[in-house]
């Protein structure tokens, strides 16, 4: 349980620790690309270097120390008191951590089964090379791998071709495959806040891809903010899908009209390379070493208590043999 409970800390702050310099050197630049790859190789990374051993330690001698201790004498009154223990934080999360995990996983089948029955219901339709699933309800346009979800009456609008367009970047540039991996991150880590944060920035940045493609088709920027501004009543279906609104309205539009970033402000990515190191060391110090050490310290008392009992279990045999021998008499010669 330890080894758990320190790989679920290690994650979370790494993935706090790298978010943060999205948040405050990166998220206001127009790299969207850059800043896709950014995020997803945060989540790769808060997810696999926990689980690489790494040690920043300096080769010192020390010399053993010996405690002796008085002897405790353990009566039936003080085993009872030590069965009678109160759960450990350790164990308190554990369960807690658990409990979650169960509610999110069973959350995230729901949303996977919603998707299935409505492209049961309504069935595909092949238009323009592109698969649509026709809904009745009031959903706006989204996308999920190569299936569009579009409302029957927005199929006889002149608007029709940008939506198309609008969703055929979000399949082309695999943007499901992003929502899937921030969704089962959110599953692990669903007591980090972080986590939330990084899904609706992934989201955010699939939105401004999907706007800059479309308008390098040449559509025109005011008529397609207009169509924006029309598909706001739309609702969202679920976590699991790119959405044409995902109420992101008014920076869709600033990141639409602001000025292209400097290239040289690609160089604030560096600044991720000294909190990935810090983040390591402090991987390696002292601090995430406590349950390590809790860990050690049960697994000795344990084996001190196994040692005690097996020399208790000699004594005992030993005492008997003894009472044995001196009620076997003597024979006469």
């Amino acid at each position: 349980m330890n080894e758990i409970v320190r790989y679920l800390l290690q994650s979370s702050v790494c993935l706090g620790a790298l978010y943060l310099v999205y948040a405050m050197f990166l998220r206001q630049d127009t790299f969207f690309i850059m800043n896709r790859i950014y995020l997803l190789l945060v989540i790769l990374f808060s997810i696999t270097i926990p689980l690489v051993p790494v040690r920043f330690a300096l080769e010192t001698t020390m010399a053993p120390i010996v405690i002796l201790l008085e002897p405790v004498l353990i009566t039936p009154e003080k085993i009872d008191a030590l069965t009678a223990r109160h759960l450990s934080w350790v164990e308190a999360f554990g369960i807690v951590y658990l409990t979650g995990l169960i509610i999110f996983t069973i959350r995230f089948i729901v949303q996977v089964i919603q998707l299935m029955w409505v492209i049961h219901r309504n069935g595909i339709t092949r238009h323009e090379k592109m698969n649509l699933v026709l809904v009745d309800k009031g959903y706006s346009p989204f996308s999920f791998f190569n299936l569009v979800f579009i409302r029957r009456e927005v199929c006889g609008l002149a608007d029709l071709s940008a939506i198309l367009r609008h969703e055929q970047v979000h399949i082309r540039q695999r943007h499901s495959i992003d929502l899937i991996l921030a969704e089962l991150l959110t599953i692990v880590l669903w007591f980090n806040p972080f986590s939330w944060l990084i899904q609706r920035s992934i989201k955010s940045l699939h939105e401004y891809l999907a706007d800059e493609g479309v308008l390098k088709c040449g559509i025109r920027k005011q008529d397609y903010q207009q169509l924006i501004f029309s598909q706001t009543l739309g609702k969202e279906l679920n976590n699991l899908t790119n959405n044409f609104n995902v109420s992101l309205i008014q920076k869709r539009i600033i990141m639409m009209t602001k000025s292209r970033s400097n290239p040289a402000a690609k160089m604030k990515l560096m600044f991720a390379l000294p909190v990935l190191l810090l983040t390591l060391f402090f991987f390696s110090s002292s601090t995430f070493s406590m349950l390590s050490a809790q860990d050690q310290t049960t697994k000795t008392n344990q084996l001190n208590a196994n040692e005690k009992q097996f020399k208790s279990q000699q004594e005992k045999a030993s005492q008997a043999d003894q009472e044995g021998n001196q009620l076997i008499p003597s024979t006469p010669r």
